[in-house]
């Protein structure tokens, strides 16, 4: 469906390709600061370099944020999130996105505990035959 209505869609290409953000996408990927930290952890059992790292990605997400608003060509386009739907449309990607993930981890869990035997046991001699 969505093939055939491609050509249906306007053509809405740059008349030039635009350099690369280079700044923003150093201070996009030092954003990891924030998110690295808290993966796996315990809040109320997180040491003091934790927290420090959390502080300083939530300063280089706000450096990303005014870097965003101020250069000419911006890696993220900001005035995406003041129209109403947009927001709302990644809102609720991302809800999909986290259950389709749950429910392939569940799945895989319940298909491998069913069976008598360990899969990773046999994909050995699977993968080593010879032709």
């Amino acid at each position: 469906m969505v093939l055939g209505l491609a050509p249906l869609l306007p053509e809405n290409r740059a008349p030039h390709r635009p350099a690369p953000d280079w700044p923003g996408t150093a201070l996009a990927a030092l954003t990891g600061l924030l998110v690295h930290p808290l993966i796996g952890a315990d809040l109320g059992h997180l040491p003091l370099r934790g927290w420090t790292s959390v502080a300083g990605g939530l300063l280089v997400l706000a450096a990303f944020a005014l870097h965003q608003r101020r250069t000419a060509r911006p890696l993220l386009e900001l005035s995406l999130f003041t129209r109403r739907g947009f927001p709302a449309a990644l809102v609720t990607s991302t809800a999909f996105s986290e259950e389709e993930a749950a429910m392939i981890i569940t799945v895989r869990a319940a298909i491998y505990s069913s069976r008598p035997t360990k899969p990773e046991l046999h994909a050995g001699p699977l993968l080593a035959r010879r032709r």
